[in-house]
């Protein structure tokens, strides 16, 4: 016989949503895939025809604010009201 214990409260996922965005980053073209359900989301790179979750180099040296990459802070802000050739900006003009 086997005793049997829930340990954490269920995690029940209501909706899965993936969408792959192509952008132009500073002259750079991206291809970024948003994994998203009911409790979190995550962002995927097209790096070599192959998706990570690792940004590329030139992505991280864009910044972090707060622990986070001020990239992808600015593509979960922005790119769900964003219509084709909108653009969005990571750093104030002051910034840079």
């Amino acid at each position: 016989m086997a005793k049997i214990k829930l340990k954490y409260p269920p995690n029940t996922v209501y909706f899965k949503q993936v969408t792959d965005y192509d952008l132009d980053v500073g002259g750079k073209p991206l291809t970024v895939r948003f994994e998203e359900d009911s409790n979190e989301g995550c962002i995927h790179y097209m790096i070599e025809n192959d998706w990570t979750h690792q940004a590329p180099d030139w992505i991280i040296d864009l910044g972090e604010e707060d622990g986070e990459l001020i990239f992808e802070r600015t593509l979960w802000d922005n790119l769900s009201c964003m219509g084709m050739n909108d653009e969005v900006y990571t750093h104030e003009d002051d910034e840079l």
